[in-house]
């Protein structure tokens, strides 16, 4: 068919009004500042083995819409604490290049970077950058600065264990079926270390026994699983260009869908997810309001007290949602990214709809 004769089908992935958030209004300030920073980085600390080129950091922070990335997600957060999460950020992707592509980890200096118990910067290019870009969150509790470093940990493992699995891939021609996929990507897709800055955004910790429960687990979690099925739903073209698995692909494969119904299918599901987070969240909620269930964790001396934690929960919450919507609308803007693919006389435009 004539590719002016084809049709043209929405795939719209459906968030209920109260996940949606605006764009933070100092991002793109924020985005020059982290820029300039940089670049002044780079050129200080260029001669390290491992630094990237000034002109690839140009590059990429035009690619990402570095604004956009942190400003997305992160909403409410003012401009010092914006600046430094998009920091982490920026430098996070080009340290995921950097070791997806076979650079060392740097597992334990790393995590000793990032949790900041020490004034001394330590060696190497990678793990000094870190330990220069985290003071800015120094001042946070050391309980959520143990808890960012251990699930960046988590992150490192997975990309290596996720590496290993494309190498296979590359080798064999066999793919992972979804669960083996989604077992290694959901940790991989950097979420769970992300969600982190949620706290550091809104100026607030969490009450160690509220995060650490069950409930809160599972929130996370299943933020990680919907921010995999959004970009992965944004990567099919550049995953293929790069030979690498891609979920919406495993998905359709393993139903024994063709491609128009593959991606049709899949919109069902990311939808039902989004439905199945706010179930959830009404479960921690209830479980925090609860009086039976609370006292077994935190005593209260009067009830304004529990009013607070219940109000903190919830926005810590949409702290999550937020995120999840953020991350899909910088998806939507990044050049990286597809939003439009062409399915035989079929082109599919993916949008983002509220009910």
């Amino acid at each position: 068919m004539d590719r002016h004769m084809a049709t043209t089908q929405n795939l719209s992935i459906d968030y209920p009004l109260h996940w949606r958030c605006h764009r933070n209004p100092l991002a793109d300030r924020v985005g020059r500042r982290v820029r300039e920073w940089g670049q002044a980085f780079l050129r200080e600390h260029a001669q390290q083995p491992g630094a990237p080129r000034v002109a690839d950091l140009r590059k990429r922070v035009h690619e990402l819409n570095i604004a956009g990335y942190g400003g997305w997600p992160l909403p409410h957060a003012d401009g010092e604490r914006l600046y430094t999460i998009c920091q982490f950020f920026t430098m996070w992707i080009f340290y995921d290049d950097n070791f997806e592509h076979g650079g060392p980890g740097f597992f334990e200096e790393m995590y000793e970077a990032i949790l900041q118990d020490s004034d001394t910067p330590p060696a190497g290019f990678w793990p000094r950058m870190w330990h220069s870009l985290c003071r800015g969150y120094r001042h946070m509790p050391r309980q959520w600065r143990v808890r960012l470093a251990t699930d960046f940990q988590g992150w490192l493992f997975s990309i290596a264990e996720e590496r290993a699995m494309r190498r296979g891939f590359w080798a064999t021609g066999e793919v992972p079926s979804v669960a083996e996929y989604l077992r290694v990507r959901n940790v991989s897709i950097g979420q769970i270390p992300a969600a982190n800055f949620i706290e550091f955004a809104e100026g607030f910790v969490l009450p160690e026994a509220i995060e650490a429960s069950e409930q809160a687990q599972a929130l996370v979690r299943q933020s990680a699983l919907l921010v995999t099925l959004l970009q992965d739903l944004h990567s099919i073209d550049k995953d293929a260009r790069d030979r690498f698995p891609n979920l919406v692909e495993l998905y359709g494969r393993e139903h024994e869908l063709t491609r128009l119904e593959t991606f049709t299918s899949y919109r069902r599901w990311m939808c039902d997810e989004i439905v199945a987070f706010d179930r959830m969240a009404e479960q921690l909620h209830a479980r925090v309001a609860d009086d039976h269930e609370r006292r077994q964790t935190v005593e209260f001396d009067d009830v304004d007290e529990l009013v607070e934690l219940v109000e903190l929960v919830d926005r810590w919450t949409d702290g999550l949602r937020h995120m999840v919507y953020g991350f899909h609308r910088w998806h939507l803007e990044a050049d990286r990214y597809s939003r439009r693919y062409r399915l035989d006389d079929t082109n599919v435009v993916i949008t983002l709809d509220t009910m």
